[in-house]
Order: structure tokens, then C-alpha cells, then sequence
């Protein structure tokens, strides 16, 4: 668990995938879950290297990752776990 935020949702960075950035450095990116009692929410399709954080009382910001580096930042539902692009 990285994080929680309002109405009992926790944050978590769950599995993930080794990648590498430009120079051969290493990291780990991982994707996101939200949990609420029992319920498990899988973020689709993002992986980060970075807790995500709050961005009011029902959003998160999440910035996705590949090969060790932001390639966008997202909105995320923490209802609904849909992230939408953030300035596109």
C-alpha cells in the first residue's frame, strides 16, 4: 500500500515488469490497484515507478511509464479505476 485517500480507498502498486531507460539503467514498473473493503480494482493499462497522488477527493494523478521514463499523467476514478490523459 503506497497511499489512501477519502471514502476508505487504499492505493497500491501491485505486479509489475522490469524495464530499462535510454542508458541501460534498470527500474520497475508497476501497475496500480485500488482497494475498498474487499473490492480490488485493477488501473488498466498503467505502470509506474511512482505512488500515485491525490487530486481531490475522488482522483488520482498516476503518471505512466515506459522504459523508466513519464510518457503521460492520468486522472484516475477511484471508483471506476479509469484513468484519462491529463493535458493532452
Amino acid at each position: 500500500m503506497v497511499a489512501q485517500a477519502a471514502g476508505g480507498y487504499q492505493i497500491w502498486l501491485a505486479e509489475g515488469r522490469e524495464a530499462r531507460d535510454s542508458a541501460g539503467a534498470p527500474c520497475y514498473e508497476r501497475s496500480v490497484e485500488i482497494r475498498r473493503g474487499t473490492a480490488v480494482t485493477k488501473v488498466p493499462l498503467l505502470f509506474t515507478t511512482k505512488a500515485p497522488t491525490a487530486l481531490g477527493r475522488s482522483n488520482l494523478r498516476a503518471e505512466l511509464m515506459r522504459n523508466c521514463r513519464v510518457v503521460g499523467v492520468y486522472r484516475v476514478d477511484l471508483a471506476t479505476g479509469r484513468p484519462t490523459r491529463i493535458g493532452q
